[in-house]
């Protein structure tokens, strides 16, 4: 089979692909468009092929460079969002590491005060400032209400999802 042929044979991926007939001139034009930010222009894209915005607007025309345009806009914002929610279970997951490290410091760290303030030499029992204790408090009753779970803080999204249309459900029952 030829290049050509295999070529033909493939389904279109993406709309923002090579499409069937479509010339290597006009989707060379055509990926400048697209990988323009979203205010572009087809005179934009003339002025950077020094060619006429004629034969520019020919081509998004016939190929449908403006809709195309949008779902490849819509497809990279798609990937960021994936990226940034992947980067937010990475930073959750590290922060609870970093707060199970810090907890367990400060556990051996209380640990170290309580013995201290047991201690049968009354001269060496190490005393609380007023400010370490609010501090004590204050942080003992964020970490307590956390373990227990704030109001709310177990609250489930409310996620829908939708095959085909109402249209399209109403024609195959027949109604």
């Amino acid at each position: 089979m030829t290049e050509t042929a295999g070529r033909a044979s493939q389904t279109l991926q993406n709309s923002w692909d090579r499409l069937p007939q479509e010339s290597h001139k006009a989707f060379a034009a055509f990926t400048i468009y697209r990988d323009l930010d979203s205010d572009r222009t087809y005179q934009e894209v003339a002025q950077m092929l020094h060619c006429s915005g004629a034969n520019v607007r020919r081509w998004a025309a016939k190929w449908n460079w403006y809709f195309r345009a949008c779902d490849w806009d819509n497809y990279q914002d798609q990937k960021a969002q994936e990226a940034q929610i992947r980067e937010r279970m990475r930073m959750a997951e590290r922060q609870a590491h970093t707060g199970m490290v810090m907890q367990s410091i400060a556990s051996a760290e209380m640990d170290r005060l309580r013995r201290s303030l047991e201690s049968s030499e009354p001269g060496k029992q190490r005393k609380l400032s007023a400010s370490e204790i609010a501090r004590f408090m204050e942080i003992g009753s964020k970490l307590e209400r956390s373990a227990r779970g704030e109001p709310g803080a177990d609250s489930v999204a409310k996620i829908e999802v939708i095959f085909g249309n109402s249209e399209d459900e109403d024609e195959e029952s027949g109604v």
